[in-house]
């Protein structure tokens, strides 16, 4: 019983695991785009790496970027930047001017000592080329100096550049983050429709076999209560009938 909930407790740990999600961020080419990362620091610093593609099952793949939790330790190119407090848990990937080959996944993975403790986030970015016309339902801005950048962060997305542009106008690209899901969801569903269909069958299997022995354990105090009751009337009647005899003895 023990091992079938080990075994249990093991398909629901790896559960979230099968269906793949991420953070959906935009950019614009020549601009500077920001990956929001965070970590809390309560239980102290610890490293983080940035790479291409998924996370995988441990450290990162086409690692962009290192940080041993106060200072970058490997830099793939002057591109990638940390520019949040490292110190405090702030490891967001910040990508200067940005080019429509960096579309694509990403993934933060800040290592947790433990295992299967990693806290990883993967992100799916966008690089778009800068528009030309403007929806008239649009927030825009007009820049007349240097615009100033502003990161993106958890709540939506926002593009922005480090250039001197005169009489340019700006757009901001609206949208929230969000996690969609894909191929993997319904193998979610799968393993947790058979985690259940496991669960109930063990419950059925368990109340059986009690009952089971329940219904034997009565049947045998009852055979064991018939069989005194069964001794105790025949002890009775036999002292009832040496009773009748001494009577029928004593009569002149």
């Amino acid at each position: 019983m023990n091992q079938l909930q080990v075994f249990i407790s093991g398909l629901i740990f790896l559960l979230p695991g099968a269906v793949d999600s991420y953070v959906e961020v935009k950019g614009v080419v020549g601009h500077p785009v920001t990956l929001p990362c965070t970590y809390s620091t309560y239980r102290g610093i610890t490293t983080t790496c940035w790479g291409r593609g998924q996370c995988p099952s441990s450290a990162c793949q086409n690692t962009l970027i290192w940080t041993n939790g106060h200072r970058v330790t490997y830099r793939k190119s002057s591109r990638y930047n940390l520019k949040g407090h490292i110190s405090e848990g702030d490891v967001s990937l910040t990508i200067e001017n940005s080019v429509v080959s960096d579309s694509g996944l990403y993934c933060c993975r800040v290592e947790i000592p433990g295992w299967f403790n990693d806290q990883k986030v993967t992100f799916s970015l966008q690089v778009k080329p800068e528009p030309t016309t403007f929806c008239p339902h649009e927030t825009t801005a007009e820049v007349t100096g240097t615009p100033s950048h502003t990161p993106t962060d958890w709540n939506g997305t926002v593009t922005s550049s480090g250039d001197t542009w005169n009489n340019h106008t700006e757009a901001i690209l609206p949208g929230k983050p969000q996690k969609n899901p894909t191929k993997g969801f319904y193998v979610g569903i799968c393993i947790a429709a058979l985690l259940l269909l496991l669960l109930v069958s063990t419950v059925a299997i368990t109340r059986y076999i009690l009952m089971k022995r329940k219904s034997a354990f009565l049947s045998v105090v009852a055979f064991r209560v018939s069989k005194i009751e069964a001794l105790q009337n025949a002890a009775v009647v036999h002292s009832r009938a040496e009773d009748n005899i001494y009577i029928v003895e004593d009569r002149p």
